[in-house]
C-alpha cells in the first residue's frame, strides 16, 4: 500500500476483488472457446464434450481497520467513502474489537449474449 496510514478506500478493495474474478471468468471463457475451435477442427476430438471453465459460488472473508471517511466533502445524499487498511502486518497486531470483517458471497449468474435475430 502507497501510505498506510491514508489507507485505501473500501470500495477500491470490493471493486478489485469482483474486477479480479471478472477478468477470471472471462479468460475460463476464452479459453473455451479456442478449445471448441480446436475441436470442431479435430475429427479425433469432435465427439467428446468440451471442457468449460466456471466459477462456481465465491466467499470471500475481508479483515480491514477502519481508518476514517475520505477528506473529500460527498455531495448531497451521497455517502462518504470509508478508508481502510487492509495491510497483514498492521491487523496481525489488532485485537479482535479493533478488526472489522466483511464477508461477500459472489455467486455466478448465467446470461446469454443475443444474436440480433433473437432480439426481435
Amino acid at each position: 500500500m502507497a501510505n498506510e496510514k491514508e489507507g485505501i478506500s473500501l470500495k477500491t478493495v470490493v471493486s478489485g476483488l469482483l474486477q479480479a474474478l471478472r477478468e477470471a471468468k472471462h479468460l475460463g471463457d476464452v479459453e473455451s472457446a479456442k478449445l471448441l475451435d480446436l475441436y470442431k477442427k479435430e475429427k479425433t476430438l469432435a465427439s467428446f464434450a468440451v471442457p468449460a471453465f466456471t466459477i462456481a459460488d465465491v466467499d470471500v472473508e475481508l479483515r480491514f481497520a477502519i481508518i476514517g471517511t475520505s477528506p473529500e466533502q460527498p455531495t448531497k445524499g451521497e455517502i462518504p467513502d470509508i478508508k481502510v487498511n487492509i495491510s497483514p502486518e498492521l491487523l496481525k497486531t489488532l485485537e479482535a474489537h479493533q478488526m472489522n470483517v466483511m464477508k461477500l458471497k459472489i455467486s455466478p449468474v448465467s446470461l446469454r449474449v443475443l444474436e440480433e435475430s433473437e432480439q426481435s
